[in-house]
């Protein structure tokens, strides 16, 4: 029998019994792999700072930085030999590192100049581009259509069969080329709620349910009282525009689904003799991302689809990342699916990451994600105190942030349509069930929708189209916006308040709307001064009153809305006149319709 010492047993002991020691990633983007000497640079210092995978982004807008028949070669590469293979070189000069081949899936350009090659989707497939709910593909957007869109760029539409079709072949020719360890996919998702309406699957909506998807009411859906939805407390006409939300949402999600799904065949097929992981960067919260992104990522790692999840938790306070951690590792961790915490690196100094990383190793992840590395590598002290700050720092009141409340339990419905219902329901809310959904409320839900989409809703749209709808006041706008998200803590709320009403002070002292717009504003348009276009004033519009009784000139803020405050110049306003129903802009349109569906529940006509 071997004998060892109390102290020995005892650091014995510790050592097994000791946490492994996080696993720490970096994302290297595009721009580094331009220059093979900053190509070999990040390599070497992604070995000499002990990471264990780095996903180098060879795909950005829709092109090839490596060779490809299928993709056009990315043009910062015209300078280079044609020889000159970035992928290549990257596998060479980080051997030792994981690397990951990190592909952007719907995002295709984000210049204010077109693509030069003719073989570029953007330009040799228009039918394949989303577009907005006004029919309008946001190829043809300016920047400051893009800003008030809330879009980084042109997108595919996640609906293009030829363009999910395309973009499989081009995973096939890269892994079948390279031997890569993991493909990563980005903005594996819609830019927002407001596309893809008009496009074929708002078509094929249409069709199936009677109703063009651009008719839903936005705050039902996307942000619905789910609560009063199921207990039929809300109108019901809103319900069923409810109801038909939820179906919107999904379809959305399964287009995207679609397509993660058979990148996942391509891989098992084309490279049966290894292992190619699967893995996707996400939005953190998974009921927007699912509702806003059509990002359903809880679905696919509980199908196997993913082997990785890689949160971008870039942004905010240390309890905003904590939350959104605690959130993430019991939805991902049953599944067996690894989680990589996207840590915004380039915004952060060392003492914040080190603050973000203990508290969610609190939370139970132990794999970081850096972005991005190229960033790091330019900071005079190099990347060396952000990797080091992943193991680094105390968790304090950041690591012990609340769980979210469990779901409500699930009463085993058994009507088809109410087990329908109630899988939407959890993905919309991310698996944070409203208290108190009973069986009966849903098949109730269910039943009264086949009714009215067969019944009252052609009818009503019938009557519409002979009709003028009125159009309520409306304004122009310029804004200045300071960012809520829902999980920031108070004194966060607080100090984006603060900051709307300095920015409001400032410019009634006589500083320029756009210049404090420029510094201030956190709204897609501040770079240009903050211009917002028109807002009709529907009743239940955030600041209605006020705005009503603005003149032109006038200033009005802060005013609360959902995810933040808003300080208002008004440029202009005016009065709405009837106009028929067919040529009315779609916000009108939509009042109109709600109101019609709740009048034919209400005895009206």
């Amino acid at each position: 029998m071997i004998r060892i010492g109390a102290a020995a047993a005892a650091l014995w002991l510790m050592g097994a019994c000791a946490a492994p020691a996080p696993q720490r990633a970096a994302w290297v983007v595009r721009d580094r792999l331009a220059d093979p000497s900053e190509v070999r640079r990040a390599c070497r210092a992604a070995r000499e700072q002990g990471l264990d995978r780095v996903l180098v982004q060879v795909r950005g807008r829709g092109d090839a930085w490596y060779h490809s028949r299928l993709a056009p070669r990315a043009e910062p590469l015209a300078g280079q030999p044609p020889g000159y293979d970035p992928l290549r070189l990257a596998l060479e000069s980080c051997e030792g590192v994981a690397l990951a081949a990190w592909l952007n899936v719907f995002y295709l350009w984000g210049a204010d100049h077109p693509p030069q090659d003719p073989a570029h989707p953007m330009r040799a497939h228009p039918e394949w581009i989303l577009s907005d709910d006004r029919g309008r593909r946001v190829d043809t957007y300016s920047p400051l259509d893009r800003a008030l869109g809330w879009i980084e760029g042109v997108y595919a539409d996640p609906a293009s069969q030829g363009y999910r079709a395309r973009f499989a072949r081009i995973v096939e020719e890269l892994v079948d080329a390279y031997p890569v360890s993991e493909v990563h996919l980005d903005f594996i998702r819609y830019p927002g709620p407001g596309y893809g309406q008009a496009g074929p699957l708002g078509r094929r909506f249409r069709e199936i349910w009677g109703l063009d998807p651009r008719l839903l009411p936005p705050e039902l859906r996307d942000r619905p009282d789910l609560a009063g939805w199921a207990a039929g407390t809300m109108p019901a006409g809103d319900r069923v525009l409810t109801t038909l939300g939820l179906l919107w949402a999904e379809a959305r999600a399964r287009e995207v689904t679609a397509l993660v799904r058979r990148v996942r065949r391509v891989l098992a097929a084309s490279t049966p003799d290894r292992r190619i992981k699967l893995s996707a960067a996400v939005w953190p919260d998974p009921g927007p991302a699912y509702r806003d992104k059509g990002q359903d990522w809880r679905t696919w790692v509980a199908e196997g689809l993913v082997d990785a999840l890689y949160p971008m938790a870039y942004f905010g306070p240390v309890e905003r990342v904590a939350v959104q951690v605690r959130r993430l590792v019991p939805l991902a961790a049953p599944w067996g699916a690894e989680l990589w915490v996207g840590l915004g690196a380039y915004i952060k100094d060392p003492d914040e990451i080190g603050r973000e990383a203990a508290a969610a190793r609190a939370a139970g992840a132990d794999r970081f994600c850096l972005f991005d590395w190229g960033t790091l590598l330019d900071r005079p002290e190099g990347p060396g105190p952000w990797v080091r700050a992943l193991t680094s720092g105390r968790a304090g009141e950041a690591g012990r942030a609340a769980r979210p409340p469990p779901s409500a339990p699930d009463p085993r419905p058994s009507a088809p349509g109410a087990r329908i219902l109630r899988a939407l329901l959890d993905r919309v809310t991310g698996g944070r069930l409203p208290r108190g959904v009973a069986q009966e409320g849903l098949d109730r839900r269910w039943d009264e929708l086949q009714v009215v989409a067969q019944e009252v809703i052609p009818s009503k749209l019938q009557q519409l189209e002979k009709r003028l709808v009125p159009v309520p006041p409306w304004v122009e706008l310029d804004g200045i916006f300071r960012y809520v998200n829902p999980d920031d803590p108070p004194d966060r709320v607080r100090a984006q308040k603060k900051a709307a009403r300095q920015a409001l002070e400032r410019v009634r002292a006589g500083e320029p709307f756009g210049a404090v717009a420029r510094e201030v504003s956190q709204g897609g348009s501040a770079r240009f001064g903050g211009p917002l276009g028109r807002r009709y004033l529907f009743p239940g519009t955030p600041g209605r009153d006020r705005l009503e009784r603005a003149a032109p000139g006038d200033l009005v803020g802060p005013i609360r809305v959902e995810n933040g405050f808003w300080v208002y110049r008004v440029r202009a306003r005016g009065e709405g006149e009837p106009v028929p129903f067919a040529q009315a802009p779609w916000p009108v349109r939509r009042a109109a319709f709600r109101r019609a569906l709740n009048d034919a529940f209400n005895g009206g006509a």
